[in-house]
């Protein structure tokens, strides 16, 4: 192997572990962490102490899933593509983009975020 398959490698791990980290982390919250806190006495400050943690580990891992995303995109486009590749690529952008979003906003600590935390 040549050390450009070596790059192209540790690209496409450095954009699937990310993915898994954001979805199954999110899952995780969603379906055992939340509903366990609700039934604790001090679960509101434990969970605000993850949702810190938390919030970094999205940060990282959305900046690493976009550059990755963007080099792998790179070299995608060097090559003959169907153009169904072009519309694909851009509904996993937009897609990505609203993943992002409401990942930021479970997190995040703005008017708009902490209303959108009220309802999970």
């Amino acid at each position: 192997m040549e050390s450009t398959d070596y790059i192209r490698l540790l690209s496409r791990w450095g954009h699937i572990l990310p993915a898994i980290v954001l979805v199954g982390g999110s899952i995780f919250m969603n379906l055992a962490l939340i509903p366990a806190l609700q039934k604790s006495d001090d679960g509101q400050e434990i969970k605000t102490r993850v949702k810190c943690t938390w919030a970094k580990v999205i940060m990282i891992s959305a900046g690493l899933l976009i550059i990755s995303g963007f080099y792998n995109a790179f070299l995608a486009y060097q090559d003959d593509l169907p153009a169904l590749y072009t519309g694909a690529f851009a509904v996993k952008l937009v897609l990505a983009s609203v993943v992002f979003y409401v990942s930021s906003l479970l997190t995040g600590r703005s008017e708009e975020a902490l209303k959108f935390q009220q309802n999970e």
